[in-house]
């Protein structure tokens, strides 16, 4: 289930990344808007075009949904239909931000306005937008509801997971924040995730019949300013990620214990 969901699971990381922006800087041009409708459409269109009567081998959401169902036969779980799935998917239409970057757009090829403003609810000067996501995961379905804050405070992201599996209700729960200043140039985005969910079977990347498990993951990203570049007034970023995380399933992250460490370039690509 985890390989079938693997591209989709991606897409929603893209399009989580560009939300987080663009909320971020309280505008969308309209490219990144047409990225995020590609990505944050990928799952739900996908799930949609799951027909009934069955799909040709090599189809995921029909090779996830087969998969699911043998693994709540096992342990007599009511199984998951097509139509449930595809009406479950269409609670990932409650998301503003899919409106702001429809509208983005609309408006660009009308009148060719670069940018727009993304919405949000104001209270005492804090910024507030919430979206609510769907995505397939290893054990079964999962919805969010992600909080976004800005404005007086840091950018701040509060995420609450509830999913379904067979003889279970996975959750999940995320703190993030952004943009904290660390040492001279340098600043920091820190988060938190803790979840209950059932133990996979890594050798078989599937659900284990052992009781449910706790996980955490802390995880800290370092970014700094680092060189200029010709295409740019600004510069380069040199970026660390290093995280300490329990087995279980993170959206974007893997799926084992241990510890997770990246570093890359981050390029300051023109609108």
């Amino acid at each position: 289930m985890a390989v079938y969901a693997g591209g989709m699971e991606a897409s929603g990381v893209g399009a989580a990344l560009v939300a987080q922006r663009a909320f971020a800087a309280g505008t969308m041009h309209p490219r990144d808007a047409l990225r995020y409708l590609a990505f944050e459409l990928d799952t739900f269109s996908y799930v949609l075009s799951t027909g009934a009567d069955g799909e040709s081998a090599g189809h995921d959401v029909a090779d996830f949904l087969a998969a699911y169902n043998a693994r709540a036969a096992a342990v007599a779980a009511p199984p998951l239909t097509r139509r449930a799935l595809r009406r479950e998917a269409l609670g990932a239409l409650a998301n503003p931000m899919l409106a702001f970057a429809a509208y983005g757009i609309g408006r660009y090829l009308a009148d060719g306005a670069t940018d727009v403003a993304v919405p949000t609810l104001s209270m005492a000067g804090v910024r507030y937008l919430p979206m609510v996501r769907y995505r397939l995961a290893p054990y079964g379905t999962e919805w969010s509801l992600v909080n976004q804050f800005g404005g007086r405070v840091r950018p701040t992201e509060v995420e609450l997971r509830v999913g379904r599996a067979p003889r279970m209700t996975p959750w999940g729960l995320r703190a993030r924040q952004g943009d904290v200043a660390f040492w001279r140039e340098w600043s920091l985005d820190a988060s938190v995730d803790v979840w209950r969910q059932p133990r996979l079977d890594l050798a078989a990347v599937e659900p284990s019949p052992a009781a449910p498990r706790t996980g955490v993951y802390v995880r800290g990203r370092l970014e700094r300013p680092f060189v200029p570049v010709w295409f740019s007034t600004d510069r380069a970023t040199v970026m660390v990620d290093i995280g300490a995380k329990s087995a279980g399933f993170v959206p974007g992250e893997p799926l084992r214990n241990g510890i997770v460490v990246r570093a890359g370039i981050g390029l300051p690509l023109a609108p």
